[in-house]
């Protein structure tokens, strides 16, 4: 409950005044419902309180960007250069001013922002051969021998609504349209598939520790167990009879598993420009996870990778899966809204255009995107900064021309 949760965090302000944290964490919640101008103003109290508090300075940015006054940015640029913030304190000043200067200086936009995200990948790192092994793993083990064997045992006649994509592709706005639909309940980044997984993995369950098909056994127990474990996640109980939609990022991994349980699950492909993405993530201060977005060649990486996987579902379930752009959707909202309800057996519903009305909590990077009408301005926003994204580009470019390559050797042969 959002009110209940705003009544708990003006207590505990009012009982520590001086308290900068208190402060900043009543910031942090007004942000995520939308009201930016409390957020200002309870960051400001937060700093008022202690002036080098820089998680209250990092929300500061985050929503004034170019507007931050001179005397923040005189302050961040002062601690910067003194050398006294801890390291993970300099990332994030740096990441401050890298959006402060975003659509005013580009060269000290990402100046910062290459610093920034230096120092983060010093402390996260992403591990890219691993994270490619991985896949190539899963897709051995969910093979067009794996689809052809389990095709027609499972009985779960539960349709979840999957969006598989990465992080900055549109998720949460997609989300958003089809949550305002009467039918559907949105879990957000809940994880809950993969929480599913790890838990039935730890109880022995052969379908999710099997390499291979033939090495499973009691199938249909098996789907069972994962479908009653699935039901019974805190998140997905709280959508009763409705569809659920989820967009957790890494859902694009577990698709072979989620059809072998669900084989009525409907899964949305939503795609969006790789250097767009890249470009966003790379921008962006995670809390948590998506490691790849700290280097640019490891997002090219993570982009590669996710597109050989992507293409490996579409081949296999072809009937299952809907592709879609990121473009498209903001391009014909009605249009791409009614190809996509459709393919979730939804009737038409008005209000899924509506989706920036009446936003709950957000929680995401894209708290603030959602609460507007559609656009296109970040269609193509990676061309104004071309120059510095070359790494990613580089590698991406490469990697498809050795893919073109192999594919002309094998035709010649």
């Amino acid at each position: 409950d959002v009110q209940k949760a705003l009544d708990l965090i003006n207590k505990a302000v009012s009982l520590h005044p001086k308290s900068s944290e208190n402060y900043e964490m009543q910031a942090v919640f007004y942000q995520s419902i939308g009201e930016k101008d409390n957020a200002i103003i309870a960051y400001n109290k937060a700093l008022q309180c202690d002036s080098m508090n820089v998680a209250a300075i990092l929300g500061m940015a985050r929503i004034l960007k170019g507007k931050a006054s001179i005397q923040l940015v005189e302050k961040v640029e002062k601690i910067i250069s003194s050398g006294t913030a801890a390291e993970r304190d300099a990332a994030d000043l740096h990441y401050a001013l890298s959006w402060v200067y975003e659509s005013t200086d580009i060269d000290r936009h990402f100046k910062h922002l290459n610093e920034a995200n230096r120092i983060t990948a010093i402390n996260r790192p992403f591990f890219a051969d691993e994270h490619a092994q991985r896949a190539e793993q899963v897709m051995a083990k969910f093979s067009s021998g794996w689809a052809a064997s389990t095709h027609g045992i499972s009985r779960e006649a539960a349709s979840p609504i999957i969006i598989a994509a990465l992080a900055r592709s549109g998720t949460t706005l997609l989300e958003q349209m089809l949550s305002k639909h009467a039918k559907v309940y949105a879990l957000g980044e809940s994880g809950a598939f993969r929480t599913t997984f790890e838990r039935e993995a730890a109880n022995g369950n052969s379908l999710i520790k099997a390499h291979a098909w033939e090495e499973t056994e009691k199938v249909q127990q098996c789907i069972e167990a994962i479908s009653a474990c699935y039901q019974t996640n805190h998140f997905v109980s709280k959508a009763q009879s409705l569809r659920t939609v989820d967009k957790s990022i890494g859902n694009y991994e577990q698709i072979g598993m989620i059809l072998t349980v669900y084989p009525k699950a409907k899964i949305i492909d939503l795609q969006r420009n790789p250097m767009d993405i890249i470009y966003s993530c790379y921008k962006q201060d995670f809390a948590a996870g998506n490691n790849y977005s700290y280097n640019l060649e490891w997002l090219a990486q993570n982009y590669l990778v996710y597109e050989r996987v992507m293409e490996h579902w579409r081949m296999l379930y072809p009937d299952q899966i809907l592709s879609i752009s990121y473009e498209s959707l903001v391009e014909d909202q009605e249009a791409v809204l009614r190809k996509v309800l459709g393919f979730c057996d939804l009737e038409w519903d008005e209000a899924c255009l509506a989706h920036h009305k009446n936003v709950g909590m957000v929680a995401t990077a894209s708290v603030e995107q959602v609460r507007q009408p559609v656009h296109k301005q970040s269609v193509g926003r990676w061309r104004r900064v071309e120059r510095y994204l070359e790494p990613a580009a580089s590698l991406l470019s490469k990697k498809r021309q050795d893919n073109t390559a192999t594919v002309n050797r094998e035709c010649a042969s």
